[in-house]
């Protein structure tokens, strides 16, 4: 699946949140098109990755925001100019317009607000992870317990369930690895809200 800008956007209204998902697969030609369309900064940025599907990724997902956000803006792509608050999150200045940007393996998310910051994460789900100690050591003890207290077999995807949201939460607030998981705690569930 392919992200192709929609022939009529939605328009965002208060209190309202847009996800957008998209894949970040691209062959070589449209890669080498988006990078051309990304500004200097982005273009030093995607050259210091060493990865080149995490290169890749960023290009695809850079310039993907930068679409979105010039459809609710009214604006071209180009003449967006990100900011960036002090532990990274963008932003657009003098914008109520509030998003954030999220991708693992080869699948990004977009969430878009007004007036309200938000965070959004996606995860890849990998069957081989050792969970247990990353959540003992970063998940509050609630959630650890929690966590435990699930059968084996749900224990995986309820950790990255868990996961996402804390890493939504520490960035919509703007703080991100700045700010401590084990000091709050979010609901631990296998299931999905929908």
């Amino acid at each position: 699946m392919s992200w192709r800008s929609p022939t009529t956007f939605p328009t965002l209204q208060t209190n309202q949140v847009h996800v957008w998902r998209a894949s970040l697969k691209r062959n070589a030609r449209e890669l080498a098109e988006l990078l051309n369309l990304l500004n200097f900064q982005e273009k030093e940025r995607a050259a210091k990755f060493i990865s080149e599907q995490a290169k890749n990724n960023f290009i695809v997902a850079r310039r993907i925001l930068r679409s979105l956000l010039a459809k609710y803006l009214h604006v071209k792509p180009q003449d967006l100019v990100f900011q960036q608050g002090q532990h990274g999150k963008l932003y657009l200045e003098s914008s109520i317009l509030q998003f954030n940007i999220s991708h693992s393996h080869d699948l990004a998310l977009f969430i878009f607000a007004l007036h309200q910051p938000v965070g959004i994460d996606v995860e890849f789900i990998r069957d081989d992870f050792d969970f247990i100690p990353i959540a003992q050591r970063f998940f509050s003890k609630k959630e650890t317990a929690d966590l435990l207290a699930l059968p084996p077999d749900q224990q995986l995807h309820a950790f990255f369930n868990c996961w996402s949201r804390k890493e939504a939460f520490i960035k919509a607030i703007g703080k991100g690895i700045f700010f401590a998981l084990d000091e709050f705690s979010v609901e631990v569930s296998n299931k999905q809200k929908g």
